[in-house]
């Protein structure tokens, strides 16, 4: 079979398939109502490298018909994109593996962090991206930034609260990301 009957044949199914199927027949904009109302709670966990990762698969309805998957494509990730990775390295292996397409359709990011304060005054930050936000320029149509902080007191010897030294150094952090990513919302939240 040469190269054009292979496509004809494709065409032929393609069109085929829209007419028989009552979902297809829908306009596009009643399609993108029922797949937002199918994506609206989800979201992509990007596992630390200790943590366990469990495979399941599963036959995705929106890979067996070429429409649904050209339509469904992108709406994952404009949902959220969780990074709870102990160092930045499993968030750069996603973002590599991404297509531009993937990567521009990203509107929300929520991060998992822990802020590490010794007597001496000293932090040290552990955050999925990198801290002076470079990493949050990859995402072009970011509307808004979650970073949820747990202060650990590993080496804190009087058990008194490190919150006022850790809301100045979250400050510090979050004037640097909204200089990288201008209009882009940074939310961030603290918790002993």
């Amino acid at each position: 079979m040469s190269r054009r009957q292979r496509l004809d044949a494709l065409l032929f199914t393609s069109s085929s398939n829209q007419a028989r199927s009552p979902f297809l027949r829908l306009s596009a904009e009643l399609r993108n109502i029922i797949y937002d109302y199918y994506f609206e709670d989800t979201t992509w966990l990007i596992p630390g490298k200790d943590d366990f990762e469990l495979s399941i698969y599963t036959p995705s309805l929106f890979l067996v018909c070429r429409q649904m998957h050209f339509d469904t494509a992108l709406i994952p990730y404009t949902q959220k994109v969780i990074g709870s990775a102990n160092d930045v390295t499993p968030l750069d292996h996603w973002i590599a593996s991404k297509s531009v397409a993937q990567m521009q359709a990203v509107t929300c990011l929520e991060l998992q962090c822990e802020l590490v304060l010794s007597p001496s005054g000293l932090a040290q930050w552990i955050i999925p991206v990198k801290r002076d936000g470079r990493t949050l320029c990859l995402f072009a149509n970011l509307k808004t930034v979650y970073a949820h902080f747990r202060l650990s007191d590993r080496g804190r010897r009087d058990g008194t609260p490190y919150l006022p030294y850790s809301t100045k150094e979250l400050d510090r952090l979050k004037g640097c990301w909204e200089r990288c990513v201008p209009g882009v919302e940074i939310i961030m939240t603290c918790e002993e």
